[in-house]
């Protein structure tokens, strides 16, 4: 059995977080763990440290309480976990609201980094009966080849036929500033995936410009999954 963590602050409860957490762990036969530092105790480190522990598949944390209602913000407790979680890092935007998780989204660049996001969000998928949009950024220079938007429809395209039979994908190409285009596309998603930076500690989340800039633009959930870490087999 797999197992989700969720931090929770007795003086700040993160009831959204908690509703999300929830949701996942009844998804997918996991074990839901609520965990609250004590006094003179670092969240993150424990936090850390239980999801080594336990080989904690996902740590769930509400936003900022200073943040807006409805985008994500991590907090200090978040904002050390995704630079070394052992595990992938969910935040919840304040005010969210509880609902079936039906739409989920990946941003998909065809890199290591954007596979094993892909991987995490096709099981997802898979546990929740939700549809799963395979998302890339094309750049509108049109004298950048490498991200033109014939290229970036050809990486969709194959990422699209690695799905498994009972998840079904959908191609989304947006164009512009990639962080700017996924935080606008996240309002319509339920849950967005996207991997973490291109160089680090393998098996640690560790989140670069794309990643770290739509933890506070994103409208919906936002998961950052670890390099090199697969996802559970069902």
């Amino acid at each position: 059995m797999t197992t989700i963590l969720v931090g929770v602050d007795p003086a700040a409860p993160a009831h959204e977080a908690i509703a999300f957490a929830r949701a996942l762990a009844d998804a997918e036969g996991a074990d839901l763990q609520h965990v609250s530092a004590h006094r003179g105790e670092s969240a993150a480190q424990l936090l850390h440290q239980r999801a080594e522990a336990t080989d904690a598949r996902l740590v769930v944390l509400g936003s900022s309480h200073t943040g807006r209602l409805g985008r994500v913000i991590p907090g200090s407790t978040g904002e050390r976990l995704l630079h070394g979680a052992p595990c992938a890092v969910a935040v919840v935007p304040r005010g969210h609201v509880d609902r079936p998780i039906d739409h989920i989204g990946v941003a998909y660049d065809a890199s290591p980094e954007a596979e094993a996001a892909l991987t995490h969000a096709t099981e997802l998928a898979r546990h929740l009966g939700a549809t799963l949009d395979l998302i890339g950024v094309a750049n509108p220079d049109p004298y950048e080849d490498d991200d033109s938007a014939r290229t970036v429809q050809v990486r969709l395209e194959r990422a699209l036929r690695t799905l498994p039979f009972d998840v079904d994908g959908t191609i989304v190409r947006l164009h512009g500033e990639p962080a700017d285009a996924l935080a606008i596309h996240s309002a319509d998603l339920d849950l967005l995936v996207t991997g973490s930076r291109g160089y680090g500690p393998l098996r640690s989340v560790i989140v670069g410009a794309v990643s770290g800039r739509l933890m506070r633009t994103a409208r919906c959930p936002v998961i950052v999954v670890p390099r090199a870490v697969a996802a559970p087999t069902p």
